[in-house]
């Protein structure tokens, strides 16, 4: 069975859920959703990497028609309007200092049904230490 459900975005998202019956008796049960896409709207792939352990990411997204998205993890998001997109990434806050990307801001143009990547490395970036209070 599948239904329609509508995203916090006003993005339309496919559910499904699929149960299998052995002699009456459910015997396992599937879930699982999958954005919906027209064919005039992309994909942005966002690859957030190289982050200490226990750290995410600070990236934002802004793209046509006033959309924002904040991204800590790698991640794509499906059924962007197709346009130039802004990623800004910002800094990573440390222990005794802050890691920033080598790239802080970077643009992407997603075309129509297809897809755009960007990658925010911090393996790259530099680290600024944060002055010690006495």
């Amino acid at each position: 069975m599948a239904s329609w459900a509508s995203t916090r975005w006003g993005r339309s998202v496919i559910f499904s859920v699929v149960a299998c019956m052995v002699g009456g008796s459910v015997v396992a049960v599937n879930e699982g959703w999958m954005p919906w896409q027209s064919e005039s709207e992309g994909q942005l792939h966002v690859r957030v990497g190289s982050l200490p352990v226990g750290k995410i990411g600070d990236v934002t997204v802004r793209g046509p028609e006033g959309m924002t998205e904040h991204v800590s993890r790698t991640s794509t998001l499906a059924g962007v309007k197709p346009g130039r997109y802004t990623i800004t990434a910002g800094r990573v806050r440390g222990t005794d200092h802050d890691l920033y990307p080598p790239t802080v801001e970077q643009t992407a143009t997603v075309p129509a049904g297809g897809r755009a990547s960007v990658t925010a490395d911090y393996n790259r970036g530099t680290f600024r230490r944060r002055p010690t209070r006495n």
